[in-house]
């Protein structure tokens, strides 16, 4: 007569990682209590009310152990914009079970007990999940990386984030009260203590470290040289130290952004570096160069970077005019240095790989005709102007956007490249759609491709609360993406369900031709791709993207046995409120669920909410 409760934790990964805490077997009402408590017959026991409460708590422990954010140089108290440190965007550095994996807790009790009632700990398991996606995903910072400069020099600030473990502990409790006696017991029925992973977040103090250079050591030491190697611009022989006085000339200040039309000439250049370094310093290193104002145009104008497409500069870009130049330099454009074209209505560029030029090698013959040219690789970065054309001079600053050159920094980085790096340079300059992007690009990108770049745009912050909501550049066709990596993945399914939930549904509904290609394919990758695609689409905390899943997968006439055992269970869908979502859940589980989950159907033929529900659910169970 007395029904025993079991309580089972099921965590599931749409990656194929599954895992179960537990079971805990726990009695509703244990003889012994029975024996203590004057209870007469059983109807005093029908009488008894079972609640379940848990309390949870998110604890995270710092492990020592941190790694290098944002690095900004700024010069005499030039601006830059704040740096917001997001532990949302920051990749887990080892396999986790992040809270949305969690699918809840199952207490199968007796006859009165609420399953699904405001009580029922699998209701407080699914609040706290939504409080530890407040807790853990905001974590955020904004910094201003301006406080504390000091002029006259070059301070440089390096930001980053601790590594820390975080777990999710749950005390679950039993209170059982008699309703026609006064009598009640509390029993606490132990903790649960849940993995969620290890991320990066942002420091509780986010300044790392900080240098600064007055001029006059700009170039001396590995602190100038340091500063030298990120910001870019000629190094002096000690011979020409002594006669300009300084010991080299960084790479003018960029107060320039990307997707505006940008143009600089000579006269502007020089204009800017007289900002940035004062007139009195700039007048002092022309008197001391010995040379007038129309040969040091001359030399600059025949040294910008030229060529003739959007994938690589040379530099000089016109040797043949540079003449004598014999000034005991190196030269050096670091990856990400920004390049303004002399003309309107063509692109800014960006340096990719890393620029050095010794002006003294290539000269060491006698016919100046034969200076050397060294090719850099570029990335545009204004997609609908116009590429490079010969004639075309680009001059060279200094990129202060943290965001644009960590992107570079990782396309340098790149064993294998395509042209796909320069669609997530597009990504994050032009905000730029697929579609847009395959009409300049040959060969075209796939969208696994495409996901890729958003999810390492994402992962320097390089979006904003605006962009994450625009359609152009999150479709739910890209939801298939078979060769997307993990990572960009969940973090893309993630996005579609908090920004794009109920576009993600229509196109679901609508059986697109992408998903029954995949259903189709024997290859399998794409095998395994529906697989975590279903799986996570089952665990979305939105009712539509689970419904659209839910749709599409009932409605299916062929292909149906590649998928038997392959698309998870809808759990969530299984314990929802809507009676329509659980009927499309139970069509989904009798027609692609193997093993059945009996316990979870059982529930359903004793408590769901219609006559239909109650019916189907028992069929399956006994099968």
């Amino acid at each position: 007569m007395l029904n025993a409760a079991l309580c089972l934790l099921t965590l599931a990964s749409p990656f194929g990682y599954r895992e179960k805490v537990g079971p805990v077997s726990i009695e509703a009402i244990s003889r012994e209590m029975i024996e203590k408590l004057p209870i007469d017959s059983t109807g005093n026991v029908a009488d008894a009310i079972v609640k379940y409460t848990a309390t949870s708590q998110v604890y995270g422990t710092n492990l020592g152990q941190s790694v290098t954010g944002p690095t900004v140089t700024l010069r005499n108290g030039l601006t830059a914009p704040n740096i917001v440190l997001d532990s949302r965007l920051a990749k887990p550095v080892e396999p986790i079970i992040p809270y949305e994996m969690i699918e809840r807790i199952e207490i199968l009790t007796g006859p009165r007990s609420s399953i699904y009632g405001s009580s029922s700990a699998a209701v407080h398991f699914m609040r706290s999940q939504r409080t530890l996606a407040t807790e853990l995903n905001r974590s955020r910072q904004s910094i201003n990386p301006n406080l504390g400069l000091q002029s006259n020099g070059w301070t440089t600030r390096t930001y980053g984030y601790d590594r820390m473990k975080f777990e999710m502990q749950y005390d679950l409790q039993k209170e059982i009260r008699f309703t026609s006696i006064s009598q009640q017991r509390t029993e606490n029925l132990g903790s649960f203590t849940i993995p969620l992973g290890e991320y990066y977040v942002p420091r509780q103090n986010p300044l790392m470290s900080e240098t600064f250079v007055p001029d006059s050591q700009a170039f001396d030491g590995p602190e100038g040289q340091r500063i030298n190697s990120i910001v870019g611009g000629l190094s002096f022989t000690s011979e020409y130290k002594e006669k300009l006085g300084v010991g080299g000339l960084t790479l003018p200040w960029a107060e320039y952004k990307p997707g505006l039309r940008n143009q600089v000439d000579f006269t502007k250049y020089l204009g800017d570096a007289t900002k940035q370094y004062g007139t009195e310093f700039t007048t002092n290193i022309m008197a001391r160069s010995g040379l007038g104002v129309n040969q040091i145009r001359d030399m600059f104008e025949a040294a910008t970077l030229q060529g003739q497409d959007m994938n690589s500069l040379m530099f000089p870009g016109n040797p043949s005019k540079l003449g004598d130049v014999r000034c005991g330099s190196d030269f050096h454009l670091p990856p990400s240095t920004l390049l303004v074209p002399d003309r309107s209505g063509y692109q800014m560029m960006s340096t990719v790989g890393q620029l050095r030029y010794d002006f003294l090698g290539p000269i060491a013959g006698i016919d100046f005709q034969d200076i050397e040219q060294k090719e850099i690789p570029t990335h545009c970065i204004n997609m609908e102007l116009k590429e490079p054309e010969p004639g075309v001079k680009f001059y060279p600053y200094y990129n202060p956007d943290p965001v644009l050159r960590g992107l570079m920094e990782m396309t340098e980085k790149t064993r294998f490249r395509g042209p796909w790096l320069q669609a997530r340079t597009w990504i994050y300059t032009d905000k730029a759609p697929l579609s847009e992007i395959n009409k300049r690009l040959i060969p075209p990108i796939s969208k696994s491709r495409y996901v890729n770049g958003l999810f390492d745009v994402a992962s320097l912050g390089g979006f904003t609360e605006a962009d994450l909501s625009n359609a152009k550049l999150f479709e739910p066709s890209l939801l298939a993406s078979p060769f997307a990596e993990d990572s960009s993945f969940a973090w893309f399914v993630a996005t579609m369900t908090n920004k794009h939930a109920r576009q993600t549904r229509t196109w679901l509904e609508n059986t697109p031709k992408e998903i029954t290609d995949l259903i189709a394919s024997d290859e399998e990758d794409d095998r395994l791709h529906l697989t975590r695609l279903f799986a996570a689409l089952f665990l979305s905390s939105s009712a539509d993207v689970r419904m659209g899943a839910l749709g599409l997968l009932s409605k299916l006439q062929s292909g149906t046995e590649k998928l038997k055992g392959k698309v998870g269970v809808p759990y969530a869908s299984l314990a929802s409120d809507d009676a329509k979502e659980v009927e499309l859940a139970l069509i989904c589980v009798e027609k692609f669920c193997s093993p059945l989950p009996k316990a979870s159907l059982g529930v359903l033929a004793k408590h769901g909410k219609t006559d239909a529900i109650k019916k189907k659910a028992a069929e399956l169970a006994g099968r």
